[in-house]
């Protein structure tokens, strides 16, 4: 298992060139690839905005709470984590490697939005990433393989996964398997140590060499 922890791209970016064509480079989405502009709304704040939605709106129930956070999340603009992740991403794809999201992002209706795959998926082209390149003409559909009693299956379209409550381990392996792929190498990019060594310990079991 190989895991290297970096601050901006700039040296993955470099090195692209030297990649195989039948790598794999998946990347994580929240606080990885786009961060919201609010710091209260990121992943390190999270204990304590907890706290305060609780204070704030607690006594709305599930509903209420869903609708105006759902409308706080349509609100409240991203931006790339680090300007480089949409070059990287074309360069990657210029060269026919295959780039996808692995995001834990719940997927389906939630409050006001109908759809959140749609949303995040939009949001990333705004910002000029377009996963949807390396997969032409693959049709959305869920991983039914892996459902468990009480959760959604983990859902592909546009060329990113939606899974909530899954690990990304079993759901990358399970994509690879529908997919009929096996990748010379998996390059996971995520800021979750448990979710890089959810992946390589998935990659070990397929026999594929890893970088975290």
């Amino acid at each position: 298992m190989s895991i290297e922890q970096i601050v901006s791209l700039e040296r993955f970016l470099d090195s692209v060139g030297k990649l195989d064509k039948n790598t794999l480079v998946v990347f994580d989405v929240g606080d990885c690839l786009i961060i919201p502009r609010d710091k209260i709304l990121r992943h390190r704040a999270k204990k304590i905005r907890e706290q305060l939605q609780a204070e704030l709106y607690g006594h709305l129930g599930r509903e209420g709470h869903n609708e105006l956070w759902s409308r706080l999340t349509l609100a409240a603009p991203r931006q790339l984590l680090d300007p480089l992740a949409t070059k990287l991403i074309d360069a990657l794809q210029q060269q026919s490697i295959k780039a996808m999201a692995l995001t834990s992002l719940y997927h389906g209706r939630f409050g006001v939005i109908p759809s959140m795959e749609d949303w995040r998926i939009n949001m990333l082209k705004s910002l000029g990433i377009d996963f949807s390149k390396s997969f032409p003409g693959i049709e959305p559909f869920r991983l039914e393989a892996i459902t468990r009693d009480g959760l959604v299956p983990p859902l592909f379209k546009l060329g990113a996964l939606f899974m909530h409550r899954y690990t990304k381990g079993e759901v990358l392996a399970a994509f690879l398997k529908r997919q009929n792929l096996t990748p010379s190498t998996i390059i996971f990019v995520d800021d979750q140590r448990h979710n890089l060594e959810s992946v390589a310990a998935a990659a070990a079991q397929l026999g594929i060499p890893y970088q975290g």
